[in-house]
């Protein structure tokens, strides 16, 4: 079978190379990358022209999309049966597309892989390392273990939506997918750590915390009435999300010095969480310092 890996990047010349020569290094050949350049303006497309493997296909936004229409765009051109997903600023181990595309039987919308968080050339976190596989809708709505750069879905699956990435959201686009995907198709997993996540000083799900609240409000709102069944069946994960959107917001108040705030915010939340009560407690000290303790506990930024 054939994979389209999907690379969708905006001005992420910096670690670019590194996603692309571990596209072009897989076991598995048989592959197409599509490149959608998202408007870049740092060289981006310079150096993807460096690179003469045919199997390399550029293509260029005149003007800057979410990430969301960004991905539907480069998906228009996709040809293969299965279709995985590579973030320009993250690495693919050698045999990580050999190992998953056999895991492809029916009824399997999504392959996932173990991932490393990976912050300055040492890996601080493992993710995705729970080896669940089957109908997990509740689970991932509840806790998203999902990195994007570690997963291929079938083509069938895609294409059995009614719609692709919401072009409305901006941060949480793969979840939403996903999502959907898991409401009626079932998720694997291979053995073995095969996805290396970078996180550094731009990636979004670090900067743009606030969007991501209200980016989970639409999406509640959305699969409330996209599968009202399953939405009923997993209100604790539901209750879980709405607890996470509270703890966000409060840590929003806590970067902006409004711990008085963020702790009124978590007091009058009637859903109370592990991290809810680490936020409300932590507040009491400066941000900063709360932030640094966290990365060493958590291997990440406090969001």
């Amino acid at each position: 079978m054939k994979v389209s890996v999907i690379i969708n990047c905006h001005n992420g010349a910096k670690f670019l190379k590194h996603a692309l020569d571990s596209a072009l290094s897989q076991t598995y050949e048989n592959i197409e990358v599509i490149f959608f350049d998202n408007y870049s303006s740092d060289g981006t497309g310079d150096l993807v022209s460096q690179y003469k493997d045919e199997r390399v296909k550029y293509f260029r936004s005149d003007t800057f999309l979410s990430l969301g229409q960004a991905r539907n765009e480069a998906l228009q051109r996709a040809g293969g049966q299965l279709i995985a997903f590579l973030d320009s600023d993250d690495i693919w181990m050698p045999t990580k597309l050999e190992l998953q595309v056999p895991l492809f039987t029916e009824g399997v919308g999504l392959v996932y892989t173990t991932a490393e968080m990976v912050h300055l050339g040492k890996t601080t976190k493992v993710v995705s390392n729970k080896k669940i596989q089957g109908n997990l809708f509740g689970t991932l709505l509840g806790d998203y273990f999902l990195v994007m750069s570690s997963v291929v879905i079938s083509r069938e699956a895609l294409y059995s939506l009614n719609q692709w990435f919401d072009p409305r959201f901006e941060i949480i686009e793969e979840y939403d997918l996903f999502l959907r995907i898991a409401a009626n198709w079932q998720l694997k997993s291979p053995l073995g750590r095969l996805t290396q996540w970078r996180w550094h000083a731009g990636s979004t799900t670090f900067t743009k915390t606030k969007l991501i609240t209200k980016e989970k409000r639409i999406l509640l709102r959305k699969l409330k009435e996209e599968f009202p069944t399953l939405y009923r069946e997993n209100v604790d994960a539901v209750t879980k999300v709405r607890g996470k959107i509270i703890v966000t917001l409060a840590l929003v108040l806590l970067r902006r010095n409004q711990s008085k705030k963020a702790r009124a915010l978590l007091r009058r939340s009637s859903i109370i969480t592990k991290k809810g009560l680490f936020v409300y407690f932590a507040s009491f000290f400066p941000y900063a310092s709360v932030d640094k303790l966290y990365r060493f506990l958590k291997g990440n930024p406090l969001i």
